[in-house]
């Protein structure tokens, strides 16, 4: 009768113990943020670019590359899939039409002769630092100046994951 007891003892302590820990790893799952796209910096690159998808929503970000000559800036932008797949249609449109501009209340972008440019409107530096003496905080704005295949290899990979997501 002890030796019973015993064992649905140490069955209940195991199956609890199975459950948390299946409970974390769903948990960690749900929060883990998977890289989609990364530029890293190089010599003539100053800049990391990152985009990241959450469980929701698609994260950009930027970091200046820490240097005497450089302000240490970070940008941070969160998007939700609609405004992503605004996003892919305007950056469609640019790779098609050199002369394209998009201008509207979430980003801009547009083209020279080396780089497209990406605005992300309602953007400032989240770094909490200030680069003059009587500014308030930094007010540098996101931008992000990518190479054609740079931006084509984002939209595949943006592509890519919306269409592997589910809402």
């Amino acid at each position: 009768m002890k030796k019973t007891a015993l064992t649905n003892n140490r069955n209940l302590i195991l199956i609890m113990f199975l459950s948390c820990i299946i409970n974390n790893l769903m948990f960690s799952q749900n929060l883990q943020e998977n890289i989609i796209y990364k530029i890293d910096f190089s010599e003539e690159n100053q800049r990391k670019i990152i985009v990241k998808k959450n469980k929701k929503d698609f994260v950009f970000q930027k970091f200046n590359k820490k240097n005497h000559d450089i302000q240490t800036c970070k940008w941070e932008v969160i998007l939700n899939k609609n405004k992503i797949e605004k996003l892919i249609i305007e950056i469609e449109k640019i790779l098609t039409n050199k002369k394209y501009k998009s201008d509207n209340h979430l980003f801009n972008i547009n083209q020279n002769k080396k780089n497209i440019k990406l605005l992300f409107k309602n953007s400032n530096c989240i770094s909490e630092h200030k680069l003059y003496y009587l500014q308030k905080d930094c007010n540098r704005k996101f931008i992000v100046k990518l190479k054609e295949r740079e931006l084509k290899n984002l939209l595949s990979n943006l592509k890519r994951t919306i269409d592997a997501s589910v809402y």
